[in-house]
Parts: C-alpha cells; structure tokens; sequence
C-alpha cells in the first residue's frame, strides 16, 4: 500500500496550533485516523492527554497584578505541584480532603483556563488546570521568598496570605487566638519570623519534628504568634489577601476573641472602630469583613 504523505508543517498546524481531532484531520486530507497517528509518531508530535483533548476553553494570560503573583507564588510554594510537560502549557495540580480548598482553586485559576477535579478514593480529591506560559513564574519552588515581594508590604503580606491559606492554621485553643506555619520550608519561615518581628509583631520559630524520629525528608518547622496585640496586628495586615474560606472564618472568630479578651481585662477601652492600649492603636476588623485579593 502506498504510503500518504503529509506535510509535517501542516500536520503541525492542524493537531498542535488548530487543536483538530484525529479524525477531523483525517476527513481532511482524505485519509484514515490511523494514519494520522502514523505521521504524528513519524515527526515527533506528542499526543494530547485525554485531560488536553477534552478541553474546550481558551486560555488567557495573567493579569500581571503583583498582589496576585504575590499571593498565588506563596500559594504554590505551601501547595501546588507545577510543572511544563512537552508542550506550551504549565500544569498545575494539588490534592486535598477539603471542599474550601477545592473552591480555592477553581476561584483562582478558572478565569485563566479549565479547572478539574475528580475524587480518587474515599476522600481524596484531584484538582488540575492548565494554564498557559504567562503562568511560568509558578513553576519554579523558592527556597526564599522573592526579594521583589520582600521590598514591598503589600506585596509580603500577600505572599504571607497565599502562604497562609495553604499551610497556616488560625483558631482559638483554650479561649485563646493562635496563628502558626508549620512546613519543611526553614528558609523561608525564618524570612516571615523575621519580617514580623522587625515589625513589633512578636512571634516564634520552633523545631517541631525532626526527619529520623518522625519519618520526614526534612526537619518540620513552625512560625507561631500568640500574643493577643501581635495577632490583632497580624491579621488586620493579612485579613484583605485571604482567600480560603476556611481561613477566613477562623480569622474572624480569632479577631473576636482578642477584642474580648482585651474588654474582659479591662486592659484597654473602646472608642469608636479601634482600641487603644499603652497608646497603641489596634484596628478592629469591620463586621462586614469579606476578604479580596
């Protein structure tokens, strides 16, 4: 039988820049889907993934904000597996147990490109997207944070929100508010200890685990902040970069919590929207808090 020969420029063109199918590509030239796959092979043209194939939205670029490249940087370093598999697209993925960090996901990436998730077993669920190459600044994992986001407040404390929203807890334990990190990431726990601190906000940095006894790769280090004036501080500066649902309702019971405990003690007196202590003025969070980014 003799062999069809198709130009692989315009093989090209249709299955990789013009996202034909096999078989359309095939009605096209007048000649089988097999064949098709035969010159694909032949030239070295991967094919798509059944993830690839099935999408049917077209991606946009970033926006360019820095307070969202801040953020979504913090994001992906405490929860994001990125990578650039043999093509033009950055695959983004994640599991979880949490339905908040499900919607988290979909919230940041699905107005770029398709967001989907699948569960796996019992608990277990799958989040991929796939973006295109503006989203290359994902893809590397820092072990420091970027000086870029450290020369501007905003910008840390966006980073520090992303950060937070993937490997923080905030909640009240014995009727009192508490914040912590806890990651294998030392480098980058000690740059926010260290930020927060210069900044009056009074934290910790702590050895939780140690890799032989407890099985890990790495040492498992914690940033905690517990004095009730530091965390009001805190999270007033973080409170408008949260995203994650979760975190976002523990912030507010928290931050309630402070303000109670500083009126139960009489440490301090109430005037207006703030309150004042040793002539530091603590900004309480509006009733009608909604976290943006």
């Amino acid at each position: 039988m003799r062999k069809i020969e198709i130009p692989r420029s315009l093989i090209y063109d249709l299955y990789v820049t013009k996202r034909k199918s096999l078989s359309q590509i095939g009605q096209l030239l007048n000649c089988s889907n097999v064949t098709v796959m035969d010159r694909l092979k032949e030239y070295g043209i991967d094919r798509r993934t059944y993830f690839q194939a099935n999408v049917k939205y077209s991606k946009v670029d970033f926006s360019g904000n820095l307070i969202e490249k801040a953020y979504l940087i913090g994001f992906r370093i405490g929860d994001l597996n990125v990578k650039i598999p043999k093509g033009s697209t950055v695959y983004v993925k994640t599991n979880t147990t949490k339905l908040d960090q499900v919607r988290l996901v979909e919230s940041l990436f699905r107005k770029y490109g398709p967001v989907r998730s699948k569960k796996y077993c019992a608990r277990d669920i799958a989040i991929e997207s796939y973006l295109n190459k503006s989203f290359a600044f994902l893809v590397p994992k820092h072990e420091y944070i970027p000086n870029w986001i450290m020369a501007r407040k905003r910008l840390f404390w966006a980073f520090l929100a992303g950060y937070t929203d993937a490997e923080g807890n905030i909640g009240v334990y014995s009727n009192r508010a508490r914040f912590r990190v806890r990651t294998c990431d030392f480098n980058i726990l000690k740059q926010i200890y260290t930020y927060l601190n210069a900044r009056g906000i009074r934290c910790h940095l702590t050895l939780e685990a140690k890799p032989k006894k407890h099985k890990l790769n790495a040492p498992f280090w914690c940033v905690s902040c517990n004095e009730m004036y530091s965390l009001s501080k805190l999270f007033y500066l973080i409170a408008p970069y949260l995203r994650h649902g979760k975190r976002c309702k523990d912030l507010k019971i928290a931050t309630d919590n402070i303000y109670e405990r500083i009126l139960r003690r009489k440490l301090s007196c109430a005037k207006k929207n703030f309150l004042y202590y040793d002539g530091y003025r603590l900004p309480k969070l509006p009733s009608s808090f909604r976290p943006c980014l």
